[in-house]
């Protein structure tokens, strides 16, 4: 019998950490960038691109990560980020920093995709930039809004309730590549095109019962 002893590796900030012209690369998903100190926090000083590791932070603290002259951090490859309270998902895309009272945004551009097993949320707030086509998969919970760009496309293969409204820009599509359920109280927001393909859709809105005043124009259904 064989044992295999996996090491993690990584780099531990215990202070401020100014990053300039710089990308962030370990040779696996195990190597992390810790900013989980009370006192740590990256500034991203000119544009950074993590294409592997992890990028770990503390939970619910916005200065965790600030951006100076709205430079921002892309996430490529098998990059990840995690929280302190083992909150982890798999990401391509762009982090920008949110600041001082500000939450962090995920920005999906074209062909990103972002993954979370079950029990693990998605704190950052998500947005598909505009007539980019991206993916979100897994079962993750999300604790900002999720918001389509104008003419964008967002395939959702979540199997799992959906906890958070979905804002389809007034003209994004949504596509379903799985049947979906949505917990009580979470809609659809704005105008938009849900394409149904061949799977199902569950609303349940006994919370609000606002009439819905957007159009949707469902696909395939």
């Amino acid at each position: 019998m064989t044992f295999v002893k996996k090491v993690v590796y990584g780099i531990v900030a215990t202070g401020i950490v100014q990053v300039c012209n710089g990308a962030i690369n370990f040779s696996g998903v195990d190597g992390s960038f810790n900013l989980n100190n009370t006192n740590s926090k990256l500034t991203v000083t000119t544009p950074l691109t993590i294409s592997s590791g992890t990028v770990k932070l503390r939970v619910a603290d916005v200065n965790n990560v600030e951006s100076t002259g709205g430079n921002v951090i892309t996430f490529a490859g098998d990059a990840s980020v995690s929280t302190s309270n083992k909150n982890r998902y798999f990401m391509t895309g762009t982090f920008t920093p949110g600041g001082a009272g500000t939450a962090d945004t995920i920005t999906l551009n074209n062909g990103n995709v972002l993954a979370a097993f079950e029990g693990n949320s998605v704190d950052q707030s998500v947005s598909v930039a505009a007539s980019a086509t991206a993916t979100l998969l897994g079962s993750p919970t999300f604790n900002g809004s999720v918001v389509l760009g104008s003419g964008s496309t967002l395939n959702l293969g979540v199997n799992q309730k959906l906890n958070q409204s979905i804002d389809l820009g007034g003209s994004g599509t949504l596509v379903l590549l799985d049947d979906i359920s949505m917990k009580d109280g979470a809609v659809f927001l704005n105008n938009g095109t849900i394409d149904m393909s061949s799977s199902s859709l569950t609303i349940i809105s006994v919370k609000s019962q606002a009439a819905w005043t957007n159009n949707i124009t469902f696909k395939r259904a």
